[in-house]
């Protein structure tokens, strides 16, 4: 992730890709050597294959690391007494936030997949 905005890094994209790739050799093994080489248009083509799979995957991701801050609203939350606890829940906060603007981006992108996907079934 690059900030709050709910950009993901190039990187982040390419390891989770590989690791989709993880059931099938061949294809992983294509990634790793158009990554290695430089290849973008090699790349590319690999992630707009599998660019449905890549978005659910984190997608499913950043739900499990939102469950991990805490709400504010919880009244678990508002008994807190601790020096930094106000300092604690602003960075839950902004975390969950710029969680929530990747969650938001990457629903965006499952359903343009999951369109193109169903264009190409129904083109068969």
């Amino acid at each position: 992730m690059y900030g709050r905005d709910g950009q993901i890094s190039d990187a982040v994209w390419d390891c989770v890709l590989y690791t989709t790739l993880n059931g099938r050799p061949d294809e992983q093994a294509a990634f790793y050597l158009a990554a290695m080489e430089g290849n973008l248009a090699a790349k590319a083509q690999i992630h707009t294959k599998y660019a449905l799979e890549i978005a659910l995957s984190l997608c499913a991701h950043v739900e499990n690391l939102l469950a991990t801050y805490p709400d504010p609203g919880n009244p678990v939350c508002s008994e807190i007494i601790h020096p930094r606890a106000l300092l604690l829940m602003r960075y839950n906060e902004i975390m969950r936030d710029a969680y929530n603007n990747v969650k938001d981006r990457l629903k965006g992108i499952v359903q343009t997949e999951r369109l193109k996907r169903l264009k190409m079934i129904s083109a068969d």
